[in-house]
């Protein structure tokens, strides 16, 4: 839209243009610290570490967190770099938008970067009937793998998307 209404140089479509690829660091650094928290949580289950302990990591991981999600640069323009709340809770409600997001990342970059077409794949993609999240991953795994529509076993052949530019 941005780019349509303003014109590609424009310093709107400039910096609206960059929010994949912030988000996407913002994903890597959430996926990554709800990763380190939930070894941490298992750890101090499995009585490898007091809860004390595990109480001052979880601290000094939310601290680095902060660091690494305020460290993005430049600042996005459309979300927050870090969870809304430095705790379980929030850390948890970001992970729910990042978990998959370097897949559909993927999904964006194979459809030359271009929104309509990502957006028209991921239709395509659920449409053709991923009724669980994992059904979900592996149809955008194949979506991202395919060499060209219609080829043997795909499940786009019926409407295969445009060539890529």
């Amino acid at each position: 839209f941005a780019r349509e209404k303003f014109g590609p140089a424009s310093p709107i479509s400039q910096n609206l243009s960059r929010e994949p690829e912030l988000f996407l660091q913002k994903a890597h650094i959430v996926n990554r610290y709800q990763a380190r928290l939930t070894r941490l949580y298992a750890a101090a289950r499995a009585g490898e570490i007091t809860k004390q302990d595990a109480l001052a990591k979880k601290q000094a991981l939310f601290d680095r967190l902060h660091a690494d999600c305020m460290a993005i640069a430049p600042e996005p323009s459309s979300f927050s770099p870090c969870p809304g709340a430095a705790n379980n809770a929030g850390l948890a409600f970001d992970f729910t938008y990042t978990k998959h997001y370097p897949l559909l990342y993927e999904v964006f970059l194979s459809q030359g970067r271009d929104v309509r077409r990502t957006i028209s794949a991921v239709k395509q993609a659920l449409a053709a009937g991923a009724a669980s999240e994992d059904q979900a991953v592996k149809t955008f795994h194949d979506l991202i793998g395919r060499q060209k529509p219609g080829a043997p076993g795909d499940a786009f052949a019926l409407h295969p998307l445009p060539p890529l530019r």
